[in-house]
C-alpha cells in the first residue's frame, strides 16, 4: 500500500514483491485487487508437489535465503 499507486508499474510491482518477502507482512499491507498474485507453497516442497512454486521456495532454502520466490510470465507486444 505505502509508496505505490495503481500497482501496475514495474516500480510498484517491485515494491509489492519486497513487501511480500517481509516475514511479518499481512493482508492489510496490500491494496486489493492487485497486479501481483501470491501463491501458496505446499509444505514438503517438490517432494510433495512438483510445482514451480515449490521449486522456487526449495531453491531459496537450499541457497540459505528466505523461503520466498517470484514467478513471472514475460509478455511481448
Amino acid at each position: 500500500k505505502e509508496g505505490t499507486s495503481t500497482g501496475i508499474s514495474a516500480a510498484d510491482r517491485a515494491k509489492t514483491l519486497l513487501a511480500l518477502a517481509r516475514p511479518h507482512a499481512g493482508p492489510n499491507d496490500f491494496n486489493r485487487p492487485g497486479h501481483i498474485f501470491p501463491l501458496r507453497y505446499r509444505e514438503g516442497g517438490v517432494l510433495k508437489r512438483a510445482g514451480h512454486t515449490e521449486a522456487a521456495v526449495d531453491f531459496a532454502r537450499l541457497a540459505g535465503c528466505a523461503p520466498v520466490g517470484v514467478l513471472f510470465s514475460e509478455i511481448s507486444q
